[in-house]
């Protein structure tokens, strides 16, 4: 049983990054498809 709950947490704790990284990649997506927007997140991520 303790393994069993040590796999659901590291597969929660997988499933969480997954969702982060794919809510970055559609925000990184949506600011190339708006132009203006790129050169002030480039300034950003730059600072």
């Amino acid at each position: 049983r303790s393994t069993y709950s040590q796999v659901a947490i590291f597969l929660e704790s997988l499933f969480s990054a997954h969702d982060t990284i794919r809510r970055i990649n559609k925000m990184r997506s949506q600011a190339c498809q708006n132009g203006a927007l790129s050169p002030v997140i480039r300034k950003t991520i730059t600072l």
